[in-house]
């Protein structure tokens, strides 16, 4: 028995859990709120959730990777201090994940050159 249901590149599993499609909305929708002056951010986090939804990831990897995208574009939302510690807590997961990807691939190095111009952006 299939113990899901598909609905316009979505997929809700029998215990309700959000998918992907779901998620790179909610993603989507908080990049473009970001302020106006953070068009550089704006551009790095919309590459970052490219990269994610076209590597090889499983499913519940790229849906990680996105909520953390996500957490990069709220952090802007608190005192400088608090949002650098989060980005940097942030972007450590990613830099795991750009080393968990087959060394030398394309994403792997598209990855680390996003992830280092968003840090870029925080002063870390």
């Amino acid at each position: 028995m299939n113990n899901h249901i598909n609905i316009t590149d979505s997929t809700i599993n029998n215990n309700g859990i959000l998918n992907l499609g779901e998620i790179n909305g909610n993603v989507s929708q908080t990049i473009q709120q970001l302020p106006a002056e953070q068009t550089d951010l704006k551009a790095l986090l919309s590459q970052l959730q490219t990269l994610i939804n076209t590597s090889p990831l499983s499913e519940t990897a790229k849906q990680k990777a996105l909520s953390k995208t996500q957490d990069i574009a709220e952090a802007t939302q608190q005192p400088e201090a608090e949002q650098q510690n989060i980005v940097q807590k942030t972007l450590g997961y990613f830099d795991g994940l750009a080393d968990s990807l087959e060394s030398g691939t394309e994403t792997a190095i598209k990855l680390g050159e996003t992830v280092a111009g968003i840090a870029s952006l925080f002063g870390l």
